[in-house]
């Protein structure tokens, strides 16, 4: 028996008490001895101890092999030891069980150890020091060094491209990690590809440009990064930036995606493009054409703009010129509007269609709704009949810090005194639930019907409940863009204003306005920059972070997430009051006041009392709202066609009423304002 073996053995509780059962048999042998040897000659006492010592060397020669020991103690158990014993064996086995659930439970602590560090974005020097402590407790539970724990790789492969340089992650490698952790995969996939640019730091040039893809058939599984190109400015070679992601789309569009099983049958998985979502300069890096503030700078339409010296832009008056389409651009028949040929030429694609130019947080969001909400503050506009005084500006403030919104909206629209730091989702919470509640007051009638065109077509285009009236709101928003110069200047119809003719197009076309806008990636783009820990070799440290996480941790926790079953009920204390929260699959419902409304698929408004369980089925307790709901507005449309309602909050009338789960039909939003509360829809929150 080597060394290492006996060092397990010997710690074992089966060889323990075999060594204490032969020790006890021997002392009570020497005994015997000692009281025969009494009675006896000292020569047969001597032959006798002889006789029991030569018999015990003679078995051990036998049984067992010489170990080097450090004390008297240890050759004394060895030579106690017999592997030949059946205690022993039985003792082996239950010391290989424990060591097989303690190997596994370290491998777990150290899979769990990982992920945090990940998670958390935790620095190797921080990890490593943390290892050093770890390990004085527990020692060798995890590796001293944290790149061996995180896997980090010893070299990363750097393509240098003219002044920049560009790291490719693999655009099929990234899908065959994501799909293979799905168990339902599917036979096709669609991909929406997003490049934008990226800068790192405040005191430097140094930005990236990521190309990110996400799958539109599984809208929960976050973007993956394609490749990355790192410079001090954006890529000047874009034939070389986009060589390597163009040469496996087509392969991919040609051969499909070759997924591996465990039974060995391989599944083929057909690959396409769905879209390109970038912001308007990317769009024209990408499309290789002159960029949106010029005159021919329009994407989907032959407009030509004109430049203004008042607003010093380029402004687009016309609404109705002919459309742009693809053999067209691919014959360069557009003129002035064509600068270089694109990669993207060689991949079978529609070159106008599969080019947005409506995704809402850049033309929507951070475009029309911050450029209406910054000139109607700061009256910068061509004309002064919107613009707000102070105590006006002041109202606003106080009403948007008072408004509490529901649970999925996790950040709250702050003063106008922040309006140049708001994010895109604080403009959109403030478009969709916010602005036809505050703008009645303190805009001009007029020019609040006008704003009211552009609120209710986007409210159409955010939910497919609404998408009937999609012929409407084309119609209202070229009104809206035709009547813009009335109230803001003519020379302010900018690239965004003159884009809003074309979104309704797309939404047909794609789907909502959430299924083809880039706030997935825009999140991307911001977990990429935390990655950066300091300021040298910055492609290099994102490389790494990347190729750590794997994309399993993601797609893992995506997994678990989806494994749950829904809809739920829980009920608690909270203080004196009891709480109950339903949690169903896309929202919440429960007892608190931002989250207790919802709309009945017969239009009964309901606030949530309680909910019980009966027979594996939710009822939901609640007070059904009789008095006469009032429509917010009635022109363009009344408001009521979009399911917002406006009621006296000192004249409720309510009656308990018992509904099913099934009875939902949305989550509804409440705002109260001067004494009446409105209601408006979340639109991710309607029954498909």
């Amino acid at each position: 028996m080597d060394l290492k073996k006996w060092n397990s053995v010997k710690r074992s509780g089966g060889f323990k008490r075999k060594v204490k059962n032969n020790y006890n048999s021997l002392q009570s042998r020497t005994l015997i001895q000692s009281d025969r040897a009494q009675a006896g000659s000292a020569e047969n006492r001597k032959g006798s101890v002889s006789h029991l010592n030569a018999r015990f060397t003679n078995q051990f020669n036998q049984n067992s092999t010489i170990i080097p020991c450090s004390s008297f103690a240890e050759v004394e158990d060895s030579c106690l030891f017999s592997e030949d014993d059946d205690s022993y064996s039985s003792s082996e086995n239950e010391d290989n069980v424990d060591k097989i659930d303690t190997s596994t439970k370290n491998d777990d602590f150290r899979d769990h150890y990982k992920k945090w560090a990940i998670d958390f974005n935790i620095t190797q020097v921080a990890l490593k020091q943390l290892n050093v402590i770890l390990n004085k407790r527990m020692p060798c539970i995890v590796p001293l060094d944290p790149r061996t724990l995180l896997k980090s790789k010893k070299e990363i492969q750097i393509i240098v491209i003219d002044d920049g340089r560009y790291w490719n992650n693999g655009l099929i490698e990234c899908l065959k990690t994501i799909l293979q952790y799905l168990n339902d995969k599917p036979k096709s996939i669609s991909l929406n590809v997003n490049i934008d640019g990226l800068p790192l730091f405040n005191s430097s040039k140094h930005q990236v440009w990521p190309i990110l893809c996400n799958i539109h058939e599984k809208p929960n599984v976050p973007p993956f990064v394609v490749g990355i190109y790192e410079g001090t400015s954006k890529p000047s070679n874009v034939s070389a930036f986009f060589h390597p992601f163009v040469s496996e789309l087509q392969e991919l569009m040609s051969n499909h995606l070759k997924i591996a099983s465990e039974d060995g049958v391989d599944t083929l998985i057909e690959v396409k493009v769905r879209a390109f979502i970038c912001d308007s300069p990317a769009r024209a890096l990408v499309k290789g054409v002159c960029n949106f503030n010029a005159k021919h700078g329009c994407l989907k339409c032959t407009v030509v703009g004109e430049y203004s010296h008042k607003s010093h832009t380029v402004f687009f008056p016309k609404t109705d010129c002919p459309r742009r389409n693809d053999a067209d651009f691919r014959s360069k028949k557009y003129g002035c509007h064509h600068k270089y040929d694109s990669p993207l030429l060689a991949l079978p694609i529609d070159m106008i269609e599969q080019f947005p130019v409506g995704d809402s947080l850049h033309i929507i969001d951070l475009g029309i709704m911050k450029r209406l909400l910054i000139g109607w503050r700061d009256g910068n506009f061509g004309t002064l009949i919107t613009k707000w005084p102070t105590n006006v500006i002041e109202k606003v403030s106080q009403f948007l810090l008072c408004c509490q919104m529901p649970k999925e909206i996790h950040r709250s629209v702050r003063s106008l005194k922040d309006l140049s730091h708001w994010k895109g989702s604080e403009f959109r919470t403030f478009l969709l639930y916010l602005s036809y509640v505050i703008l009645k007051d303190v805009l001009d009638n007029a020019a609040y019907h006008h704003f009211l065109l552009f609120f209710s077509t986007v409210t159409i285009c955010t939910s497919e409940t609404h998408f009937q009236l999609l012929p409407v709101a084309e119609i209202m928003l070229k009104q809206f863009v035709d009547n813009y110069g009335k109230f803001y200047g003519q020379e302010y119809i900018t690239s965004n204003v003159h884009n809003l003719i074309h979104v309704v197009e797309e939404v047909k076309r794609f789907g909502t306005l959430q299924s083809f806008n880039a706030y997935p990636f825009e999140n991307k783009l911001s977990l990429i920059k935390r990655m950066i820990r300091k300021g040298n070799q910055p492609l290099q440290q994102i490389a790494n972070r990347l190729l750590e996480r794997q994309y399993n941790i993601e797609v893992e926790n995506l997994i678990n997430d989806t494994n749950h079953n829904y809809p739920t009920i829980k009920s608690y204390k909270y203080g004196s009051k009891l709480k109950t929260v339903i949690q169903l699959e896309s929202f919440i419902l429960s007892t608190d006041n931002g989250d207790k409304w919802f709309l009945t698929n017969n239009n009964h408004l309901v606030e949530l009392r309680s909910a019980t369980c009966n027979e594996g089925h939710i009822l939901i307790i609640g007070n059904r709202i009789e008095n006469l709901r009032n429509d917010v507005f009635e022109t363009p449309m009344k408001s009521s066609y979009l399911n917002i309602f406006v009621i006296y909050e000192n004249e409720i009338k309510q009656t308990e009423a018992i509904y099913n789960i099934t009875d939902i039909k949305c989550k509804l939003v409440s705002v109260s304002y001067n004494s009446n509360i409105y209601f408006a829809p979340l639109p991710h929150t309607f029954k498909k």
